[in-house]
């Protein structure tokens, strides 16, 4: 998955990983896709971003929710990860993507907004954030 504007939470948490975050917020496009298909695809992402020689992390995935976003359609997906392979002292035990696909606008049919937020450390974003963010979608 590839972002293109994206913005970090608790950079640099992990004195051992000077990219470590606790979160990232970001938002692509993609150019065409029914929304639900697009936040499916996209949610999938946990599947490599989690595992690590093919030792892979109990994955969860959510039932849809569909809302609007100033009228437009959206849709939301969560993938709830756990028992996430370690490969470092700052890979964390568990996390969670939340994937927002509504209707795009000049540059793409798609618009796709993700959180990914690390859990069961110690200043991790909490769950009423990550929905804070979400309900605060706005077309620009």
């Amino acid at each position: 998955m590839v972002i293109g504007s994206a913005s970090a939470f608790g950079k640099e948490y992990c004195e051992a990983d000077d990219t470590s975050m606790l979160a990232a917020v970001g938002i692509t496009g993609r150019p065409t896709g029914d929304l639900l298909t697009v936040a499916a695809h996209e949610v999938r992402a946990v599947e490599w971003m989690y595992s690590d020689d093919g030792r892979l992390p109990t994955i969860n995935y959510s039932d849809p929710v569909h809302f609007e976003i100033a009228g437009n359609p959206a849709v939301r997906l969560t993938a709830l990860v756990s028992d996430i392979p370690p490969t470092d002292e700052c890979d964390p035990p568990a996390a969670r993507l939340d994937v927002v696909a509504t209707t795009g606008l000049a540059t793409a049919e798609v618009a796709v907004f993700v959180v990914r937020a690390d859990r069961g450390v110690a200043g991790q974003l909490d769950d009423s954030s990550i929905d804070d963010l979400v309900a605060s979608l706005r077309r620009s």
